[in-house]
């Protein structure tokens, strides 16, 4: 057994973003009342954790993460996690997306990393969309992943600079042409 960690909210978020500590699952954290005042799961979405875990960190004065596992997650056969990959798991573009328009609002030096976050999730689900879906599905989360990166663009000069070559190229060349990228990257085995 490990000791207790404790973030601040904004170390929180940035441990969400990055997809490491504080990840977006929902079952595995225990909330107080005051951090879900202004907290509901968004109706409609298949992928409702994303949605939400950011919003209930960004209340939060202080997050303390245990090393102990005190909770048994019982999965569901008709859960999100056991169903083949459709144009519904679109919906994590569109929580990344509201997650940087948050963070840009309440968390502005967490954008950066937010951004480049929504964008390679992007690419990752144009890649699956490429590998899974059907021509005329492919078509619309094309088209749906094309208005994410016109609406939210590259990140700023000094974000990009923080990244990899490899993964500036990668992020350059998806705003240009994005069915193009996923397709290169399926192909020689690159983020699935």
């Amino acid at each position: 057994s490990g000791s207790v960690r404790i973030f601040t909210a904004e170390e929180a978020l940035l441990e969400n973003i990055r997809d490491r500590i504080c990840r977006q699952l929902v079952w595995n954290k225990l909330y107080h009342h005051s951090v879900l005042q202004n907290v509901r799961f968004v109706e409609g979405r298949f992928i409702d954790d994303e949605f939400f875990t950011y919003r209930a960190l960004g209340n939060a004065g202080t997050v303390a993460v245990i090393p102990e596992k005190f909770y048994c997650y019982r999965q569901q056969q008709g859960s999100a996690m056991h169903q083949r990959y459709s144009l519904k798991w679109i919906d994590a573009v569109d929580a990344k997306l509201c997650r940087l328009l948050y963070l840009k609002e309440n968390y502005p030096a967490l954008t950066g990393e937010g951004h480049i976050s929504l964008l390679f999730t992007c690419l990752y689900h144009g890649q699956l969309a490429l590998k899974y879906l059907r021509k005329p599905e492919q078509q619309q989360a094309v088209q749906h992943l094309k208005r994410v990166l016109s609406q939210c663009g590259l990140p700023p000069r000094e974000e990009m600079k923080k990244l990899a070559f490899t993964h500036r190229c990668w992020l350059c060349l998806a705003k240009a042409n994005i069915p193009l990228v996923c397709w290169m990257r399926n192909l020689i085995g690159v983020g699935l």
